[in-house]
Order: C-alpha cells, then sequence, then structure tokens
C-alpha cells in the first residue's frame, strides 16, 4: 500500500512538472531574447522575427492584422509572411535596420510606418531573397502609402523587394535613397517615390504605372525638391511624369532608362551627363 501511494506521488509530481514546462514553453514567437509574438486572432500571419535587441517591440492585434509596434533601433530580420503592418516608435531617436529574408508584409492600410523625425528606417533585402510590401489591399482608400517615414528611408540589399501601393504612393518620406544591389519592382496608384529628396546611388530598380514616378517637392522653407543619380540601374516605364523635381535633377552616372511616358523630366534645373540617360529609346543629351 505504501508503494502504490509513493508512485501515485510521484506521477503527480511528473504531471505537474509537465504542465509548468508547457505553459512556460508556449508563445514564445521570436529568438534573440526579443518579447511578442504573433498574437492569436492574426489572419495568415507566420512572420518570425529574429533580433538580439532586447525588449524592441511589442505585438497586438488590430482589426483582424497583427501590429508590431518598434520601440528601439538596431538590426531585425523577417522572415514569412504578415497580414498587418510594422510601426515605429514617435520618439526613437536611433535607426532600425529591417532585414528581409524571404518575407510578404501585407496590410489593408499602410504596411511599414517611421513614426520618429528622427533617424531612418532601412529596410534590405536579404540576398537571394524574395519579399514583397504592399499596402491597401482593399484599394479604396487614398489615405495610405505602403512605407511612410517623418524622416528617412534606405532601401538596399542584394535580394529581390516588390512594394505595391494599391491606394496612394509607394514610398513617402523626407529622404529616400536605393543603394546597395537589392532589385527593387515598385508600382502605385499615385507616385512611386515621394519625397523631399530621392538619391539613387545603386541597385536596379523598376517603376511602373504611376502618376509620378519620382517626385521631389519643396519643404515649408523652400529646400530640397532635388533628384540625384550617381549609380545604379533606374527604368521608369509608363507612368505621367518620370521625374518631377521642385528644384532640380542630376544624373551623374549610373543608367537612367524611360518609356512609355507622359512626361520625362519637369525640374526647374537640370543636369544630365552624357549616355547615361535614354529616353524612349534615344539618347537623353
Amino acid at each position: 500500500m505504501i508503494k502504490l501511494k509513493c508512485i501515485f506521488a510521484l506521477i503527480s509530481v511528473l504531471v505537474l512538472v509537465f504542465l509548468f514546462v508547457a505553459c512556460n514553453d508556449g508563445g514564445k514567437g521570436q529568438s534573440g531574447g526579443a518579447q511578442g509574438g504573433t498574437p492569436s486572432g492574426a489572419v495568415d500571419s507566420t512572420l518570425r522575427i529574429t533580433t538580439s535587441v532586447q525588449d524592441g517591440f511589442t505585438a497586438t492585434t488590430v482589426g483582424g492584422e497583427t501590429v508590431y509596434t518598434f520601440t528601439k533601433g538596431g538590426e531585425y530580420t523577417l522572415s514569412g509572411t504578415l497580414y498587418g503592418r510594422l510601426e515605429f516608435s514617435a520618439d526613437l531617436l536611433e535607426s532600425a535596420t529591417i532585414y528581409l529574408n524571404n518575407c510578404t508584409i501585407s496590410s489593408s492600410v499602410g504596411a511599414i510606418y517611421w513614426q520618429s523625425e528622427s533617424g531612418k528606417v532601412e529596410i534590405k533585402a536579404i540576398a537571394g531573397t524574395k519579399n514583397s510590401i504592399v499596402s491597401a489591399l482593399s484599394g479604396t482608400l487614398d489615405t495610405y502609402n505602403a512605407i511612410e517615414s517623418n524622416n528617412n528611408v534606405e532601401i538596399g540589399g542584394s535580394g529581390g523587394l516588390d512594394i505595391v501601393a494599391h491606394s496612394k504612393h509607394a514610398v513617402k518620406a523626407s529622404n529616400v535613397e536605393i543603394k546597395g544591389s537589392v532589385t527593387l519592382s515598385i508600382k502605385a496608384v499615385k507616385d512611386g517615390l515621394h519625397a523631399k529628396q530621392v538619391t539613387v546611388v545603386g541597385g536596379n530598380t523598376t517603376i511602373t504605372g504611376c502618376v509620378d514616378a519620382i517626385q521631389a517637392d519643396l519643404n515649408a522653407k523652400g529646400l530640397k525638391g532635388t533628384f540625384l543619380m550617381t549609380g545604379g540601374v533606374l527604368q521608369i516605364i509608363g507612368c505621367g511624369t518620370a521625374i518631377q523635381a521642385e528644384a532640380s535633377a542630376t544624373v551623374t552616372a549610373g543608367t537612367l532608362k524611360v518609356a512609355g511616358c507622359d512626361k520625362f523630366l519637369k525640374a526647374t534645373t537640370f543636369d544630365i551627363a552624357a549616355n547615361t540617360t535614354t529616353v524612349n529609346g534615344v539618347v537623353f543629351s
């Protein structure tokens, strides 16, 4: 009888240990010590975020979409599928780098929003991967950009990235820079790249079907409104205006090809180096 009691006691202890481990091991959606995960109720979301940043973000479900709110800068690697959006805190002072590793982000509103007026968000496609960022899936709203920043956006890496805006601009920021060897495809109902300054340093970029492929505005103080290309490949196809720069447009190097657009260039001043630019098959000079 004593032996049976001991056996039952041992079994009870093992059951309690198993339940404790199971409860404390579930719900861990990331590696690297970061908190968060994919909340219950998210639709078609298999996103995984890997980072060494401690407590760098949280995740909630809003209207059936998963919203990741980042409160710290640093490096984050994203893989899988997210139906929802990434938002960066308005009080962020340091920059954040998002590495895309075969990642798809789609939202009924904007997909990525950098709220701070400091730092920048860097979006880099990892070599050998295909990634996409899609906004306003309903296609009926006129207020959401695929990527929006109150400061700067840098797009680079060496993989593939498609950005599609079903309602407004693909990328809207103060400054937009394309660099590295990224293969970038941009489609938007309105503008492809909309900023105070747009700089193309590298990459292989194709912008199609936009009102303005590139629009560089002046700010309230009358500054910027510039487009600068110093390298890379930029193809603009089937847009209303290829490049609209309120102040200046400059191409010093790289390859710029424009085809099927209503207008090639609208700028107060422009400086285009010889043998860099082709418009409808004709070398611009």
